[in-house]
């Protein structure tokens, strides 16, 4: 089966005119794995016996991980490259979208792929999982635009409009989430903005008004300052 897979993996890489590196993330309940900075190394150990060259295709399986890992990862790969392509045979999700943002060309089966940059965070301040409790150390992840959506949903459906109505929202929702671990999430959405447009700004010849000024982006919370 290894063989089989190499095999293909090669007729790929010559088709592709391009010299090729896979990179697969697991997704399967009890082994998921996540793009992590700790890929840079073994990236590099990858890159550096190619050298420089025309063209690399990056075959991307995942659904997601660290945003600034990702940042990286483009960067590292445009090292050694002058197009940078990446190739979608599945899912390429959240972070996972944001490196595919970054190449020159991206190659989609029918059945592919993306979504919105949407990480979610990871830490010991999260909530506690509900759903083991015999350990009081798990922690549920918080999802970025999950925050965003609660704030939308009190806006828009329950017209909750008034900055005093807000600012009890807010209050409301760090009884349940650490106000550290919202402060993240800001954190994180607006370094999304930032690195996705960093990254279309590199692909985007016409400078006209393509790319839109993300820093006029209201904040996720909605509340003024």
């Amino acid at each position: 089966m290894k063989v089989d897979r190499i095999e293909n993996y090669k007729k790929l890489q010559d088709l592709r005119k391009s010299k090729l590196i896979v990179y697969v993330t697991g997704d399967r309940p009890g082994m998921e794995t996540q793009i992590h900075p700790e890929i840079l190394e073994y990236f590099v150990d990858h890159l550096d016996p190619l050298g420089k060259v025309d063209k690399i295709s990056l075959l991307l399986y995942t659904r997601g991980g660290n945003t600034l890992a990702a940042w990286s990862l483009v960067n590292l790969i445009r090292q050694f490259c002058k197009e940078f392509e990446v190739i979608i045979p599945s899912k390429a999700q959240s972070s996972g979208t944001l490196i595919s943002i970054g190449a020159n060309t991206v190659v989609m089966t029918k059945q592919a792929t993306l979504g919105p940059i949407d990480p979610s965070l990871n830490g010991p301040l999260n909530p506690q999982n509900p759903q083991v409790p015999q350990n009081p150390m798990a922690r549920l992840p918080v999802s970025v635009e999950s925050i965003k959506g609660y704030f939308e949903l009190a806006k828009d459906d329950l017209k909750i409009g008034s900055e005093h109505e807000l600012v009890q929202v807010l209050l409301s929702l760090s009884e349940k989430v650490h106000p550290l671990v919202l402060g993240d999430v800001y954190r994180s959405r607006t370094q999304i903005q930032m690195l996705a447009r960093k990254l279309l700004s590199k692909q985007i010849v016409d400078k006209a008004p393509a790319i839109p000024n993300l820093s006029n982006i209201r904040n996720p919370f909605g509340i003024s300052a």
